[in-house]
């Protein structure tokens, strides 16, 4: 981007090129073009007063350095430059930097002499970026060159005066009939209007009433509501009618008030750029709206309801014909509980299931209709399942607005235009919008009371989210409801929960589930077709006393079936009565008597249900097993053999090790949970714990997360060095030449990957800190110290050593789990793990392992967060050596360069390390040349920034201009010529840039340099000049060109005459030439 800056040397106006990063405080003009020729233009400001970019030095602060130009001292620049200054458009450029300078402000745009019209690129840019330009300047001024107050007889006047006359000049001004002025009237923050003298006629706020009838602009558009919340035909009308130079300037000049992009194509016409810009705004809204409804989405959405499990056959019909809820789906009697159904009940009786077969009847009604009346369904079913064991969305209302509000746009796709009503551009947006739950509550209310059919909408398990949350949503509920029903919008919500927390609410129906005649049927239903023990007069009896005993809790009576079940095929016919008298009716009570009945595979089970509570994530059935088996019997083979061991066995071992208190989900990836949320509660609140592990008071939470972490290194040991030990080298080595050796071991090691990355989670989990007095040494007092067990653990018998306190990295330390632990983090990219090690385990104990681990690391396998991880801990333990070369003669720079890893670059260059940037690192010479043979806009930029020497020389290249000449980058040459490259620099093989670009035969490059000052006639050692090199490669277009600047440069036809006869290869037309300064026997035609 070029700027605008008032050189004083000059009394004028330079051009400053600025990186978008680095753009300082403008102001902006909006004005009318007169004729082409009074208007100043880039090229002449070029010519004239040259181009400079910004410098900052520590030392001296920044200043202007001359990049491209005369300098100051060049004879004709006064000239040039007062010659710009007669023409008219000069006026309103020295308004523009007047005023900018009176509001503090040192830079100024203007379009007419900002903009490089010559090239087509940096044109189609400027006019695809021309709303950003006026939207992040601090102020816009407005030259109004048709209104004159001298002309109407005054000089001094204030806004309130405003009479006729001048109203109706403003009025009529022609800027606003031009059609750019739209946008530059809309974009920017601040507009102030002036007249020719430069007196200000007000701010864009102070006259948007008058502004709003001149141009039918509302004046909310006029005073900052986002453009988007308006209609494209809408907007589109803003510019009707009014005029551009070129007719296709018509549809360019309106892309920025619909924030899409699109090329120019001059010459095809007003009617055709508009036909593509209408395209362009279909697609870019169409693409904003499906990445905003990809964003609500998330994939555990439905994922709660899928593994509840269907209701019994027959049962839950009853709910259908409640009078409850048949009221609550009257549209009559909407009045008189607004839409809200609240069904209630204990943890365990059933809420669940029968909102799943609610909202699944509900649909399929509506699907029913559908058919049944050709598509013509008149209502929309959306639900959402709260799950406390699930990820934060699932368990929070952000999870539940996201998911209800991307289910109601998906069925009733008109409502998707709300979407538009977001505080920003929905054509910027993509997928990670970051949703608010204000901003989700006012499109869910917005498409609410925008929906033209009624809704029907089902929330399960309010006590499975935090109060605090759920009373903040029943009161959006609540409100939402009464102003659904004074709009005449249908609007239900059926809710389920348990009995506590108490929420009271203003209206609304509520249904208590064991109160219910039907539910006590359905559990009849239930013992009658489950109970499998006959249907004697004792059979009878058990199921009525069952039922009694139930007090309507659905899962007590699944849990006591499948015990007496199992009483009775095991020939314990007798003794059913007493097994079903001695069952405690509490759930709770049941779920300790279920842990407790028999001690049979102790063990397995308190590892299951710890596995379960405590993990970081829940499990998958494989994972789980061998977590147990980790635990519960140490020396077991770690491999997986589905031959050996069918899936089904697995399952089923799980199911055993839980007492039946597990379940494995129905989803496309199987996890195991516990079967209700109510065993977790028992567990957890209910000192559940203690009757699965004894003895282990309130600290069993820190404990478990001990014995977890236990489990993940036995697993790891047992994994990861089988197919280490025949190894002679370190585990460093090791690590950088075979990352990928664990990919098939992971494979065949379910547990390994879940042991690797999340035993550091299970540590800190148990973690004690302690103070260095209490153990005595600085090295212990440093580490996170935790209450785990002794790892030394004798594999043949499976004894374990007493749990004692220690250093968890001096456990590590001392073990030889360090070494698959190290190699196992490194191959799973696990950034924890490996700083841990680098820095507390291996540095304390190698003086050279910095250099150790990076000559052995292979870079290129490591990602960006490993590779920093590793980096800074060699950093913070005084490690890192910027020369160490990997085993592929990799630097860590050169690297980071190569590998394209910005992030990896910003690091080295941002953490104040020791590396010196000016050095040479590989055969293309400093990191800088590097960086531009790569082709890295961003990475140059950043070493820029960072003080490389833009002049470095050495290597293949010679220096960073002939490097990105040689890679045809014109935006990295224009940025290193911005930033000081020296154009003439000897060095390389190609030996000067323009060398480079013409032996190549790059022809715009050839233009570019040339432009910038490139000597035509510059000597070199391998090539007597550019034109040389160019013959030689046969270049023909580059031959040509450069054969029309010796033909406009007299001074480099005689430097080229002066050159041996071997460089003049054909000839060029003869031009007047002061014969004085033609060396004797010299003719001008034998060049070329």
């Amino acid at each position: 981007m070029y700027l605008l800056w008032y050189n004083d040397d000059d009394d004028f106006f330079s051009l400053v090129n600025v990186e978008k990063e680095d753009v300082p405080r403008y102001a902006i003009l909006s004005h009318t073009w007169g004729p082409d020729k009074d208007e100043l233009t880039f090229q002449e400001v070029v010519k004239a007063a040259g181009v400079y970019h910004i410098v900052v030095d520590e030392a001296e602060g920044s200043y202007h350095k001359l990049s491209t130009g005369r300098d100051s001292t060049a004879p004709d620049r006064i000239e040039a430059i007062n010659k710009l200054k007669e023409k008219p458009g000069y006026d309103k450029v020295q308004f523009c930097g007047r005023q900018a300078k009176k509001d503090g402000i040192d830079y100024i745009w203007v379009d007419s002499c900002c903009i490089d019209r010559s090239s087509s690129a940096e044109l189609s840019e400027a006019l695809n970026s021309m709303f950003c330009y006026y939207r992040d300047a601090a102020r816009c001024y407005v030259y109004l060159a048709d209104f004159s107050f001298e002309t109407m007889g005054g000089n001094n006047i204030e806004i309130e005066e405003w009479g006729v006359e001048w109203s109706s000049a403003f009025q009529n001004s022609r800027w606003f009939t031009r059609g750019w002025t739209v946008q530059e009237l809309l974009a920017p923050k601040f507009v102030d209007f002036f007249s020719t003298e430069g007196m200000l006629l007000g701010e864009r706020s102070e006259l948007s009433d008058r502004v709003s009838k001149i141009t039918s602009i509302p004046v909310n558009a006029l005073q900052g509501v986002p453009l988007a919340q308006f209609e494209v035909e809408e907007r589109l009308s803003w510019a009707a009618g009014r005029l551009t130079k070129r007719e296709e300037d018509s549809a360019y000049a309106l892309l920025g008030l619909f924030g899409v992009f699109m090329s120019p194509i001059y010459g095809e016409g007003k009617t055709h750029a508009m036909k593509r810009l209408r395209e362009t705004i279909q697609q870019a809204e169409g693409k904003a709206e499906r990445d905003l409804m990809k964003s609500l989405q998330f994939d555990q959405m439905s994922l709660r309801e899928t593994n509840i499990k269907d209701a019994h056959r027959e049962t839950c019909q009853w709910l259908l014909r409640q009078p409850e809820y048949i009221d609550w789906l009257e549209p009559t009697r909407i009045t008189l509980h607004r839409g809200l159904l609240w069904i209630k009940g204990k943890p365990g009786a059933g809420k669940s299931t029968i909102m799943k077969f609610a909202h699944s009847r509900a649909i399929g009604m509506i699907e029913e209709v559908n058919h049944t009346s050709k598509g013509k369904g008149d209502s929309v079913v959306i639900a959402f399942f709260f799950n406390a064991r699930g990820v934060l969305l699932e368990r929070s209302t952000l999870g539940m607005y996201r998911s209800l509000l991307a289910q109601l746009l998906e069925r009733r796709p008109y409502l998707q235009k709300a979407l538009r009503l977001l505080p920003f551009p929905a054509t910027l947006l993509n997928e990670s919008y970051p949703w608010s739950i204000g901003t989700l509550q006012d499109l869910f209310r917005k498409a609410i009371l925008s929906v033209k059919t009624p809704v029907v909408c089902f929330i399960d398990a309010l006590d499975e989210c935090e109060e605090k949350e759920v009373r903040d949503m029943l009161s959006f509920l609540t409100q939402l409801g009464e102003v659904a029903e004074a709009v005449k919008v249908t609007f239900h919500v059926c809710l389920a929960s348990r009995h506590y927390p108490h929420i009271s609410i203003d209206r609304g129906i509520q249904l208590i589930l064991e109160r219910q005649e039907g539910h006590a049927r359905d559990i009849s239903e239930y013992l009658n077709t489950e109970l499998r023990i006959g249907h004697s007069k004792q059979a009878i009896q058990i199921r009525d006393e069952a039922q009694r005993k139930a007090s309507g809790v659905f899962m007590w009576v699944a849990l006591v079936v499948g015990i007496l079940n199992k009483a009775y095929d095991s020939g314990r016919i007798h003794a059913l009565q007493k097994i079903l008298h001695n069952i405690p009716s509490d759930l709770h009570n049941l779920f300790r008597d279920i842990l407790t009945r028999d001690s049979d595979n102790k063990s397995e089970l308190t590892y299951c249900i710890e596995w379960i509570l405590f993990a970081a994530e829940p499990l998958t059935p494989e994972e789980l097993y061998f977590a147990i088996l980790s635990g519960a019997e140490p020396g077991a083979h770690p491999e997986w053999d589905e031959d050996e061991i069918p899936r089904d066995a697995l399952e089923r071992f799980i199911l055993n090790c839980s007492k039946g208190l597990a379940q494995i989900t129905t989803t496309e990836e199987p996890k195991v949970q516990f079967i209700h949320e109510s065993v977790r509660d028992f567990l957890l609140k209910d000192d559940g714990m203690d009757h699965v592990r004894s003895n282990m008071g309130d600290d069993f939470v820190r404990l478990s997360h001990s014995r977890l972490a236990r489990c993940c290194t036995l697993y790891m040991r047992l994994s990861i060095d089988p197919h280490l030990e025949d190894a002679a080298d370190s585990w460093v080595q090791q690590c950088g030449r075979a990352i990928d050796t664990l990919v098939s071991p992971l494979d065949r090691y379910p547990f390994l990957r879940y042991a690797i990355w999340h035993m550091n989670y299970h540590v800190h989990a148990a973690g004690q800190p302690f103070t260095r007095e209490e153990y005595g040494s600085r090295e212990q007092s440093i580490y996170p110290h935790v209450h785990c067990v002794d790892l030394d653990v004798d594999l043949s018998n499976g004894a374990e050593k007493e749990e004692e306190e220690m250093s968890m990295m001096a456990v590590f330390a001392h073990h030889s789990d360090s070494r698959s632990f190290c190699f196992g983090s490194v191959a799973t990219k696990s950034r924890t793990i490996v700083r841990t090690f680098a820095e507390d385990v291996y540095a304390t104990n190698t003086p050279d392992f910095g250099r150790v681990f990076q000559e052995n690391l292979s870079y290129k396998d490591c990602a960006y967060p490993l590779m920093k991880e590793l980096s800074a801990s060699l950093v913070r333990i005084r490690q890192f050596d910027s020369r160490t070369k990997n085993p592929n003669s990799q630097l860590p720079l050169t690297w980071a360069v190569e590998y394209d890893k910005d992030r990896m670059l910003k690091f080295f260059v941002g953490d104040n390390l020791d590396i010196n940037f000016n050095a040479s690192y590989s055969h293309y010479g400093n990191v800088l040349t590097v960086a531009s043979a790569e082709g890295s806009m961003e990475q140059v930029r950043l070493l820029l920034d960072a003080g490389v020497d833009v002049n470095f020389r050495g290597g293949y290249y010679g220096n960073a201009l002939q490097a990105a000449v040689a890679r045809n980058s014109e935006p990295i040459v224009k940025l290193l010529l911005a930033r000081g490259a020296d154009i003439e620099a000897i060095g390389g093989n190609a030996e000067r840039a323009l060398y480079a670009a013409s032996a190549r035969g790059h022809t715009e490059m050839v233009a570019l340099l040339l432009k910038h000052g490139a000597d035509v006639s510059a000597p070199g050692q391998h090539h007597n000049s550019a034109l040389h090199a160019a013959r030689k490669n046969n270049r023909h277009a580059v031959i040509e060109l450069l054969q029309d600047a010796i033909k406009n440069n007299r001074h480099a036809a005689v430097e080229l005459l002066e050159k041996p006869d071997d460089v003049l290869y054909t000839e060029i037309p003869v031009w007047p030439v002061d014969d004085t300064n033609m060396p004797a026997g010299k003719q001008i035609n034998r060049i070329v």
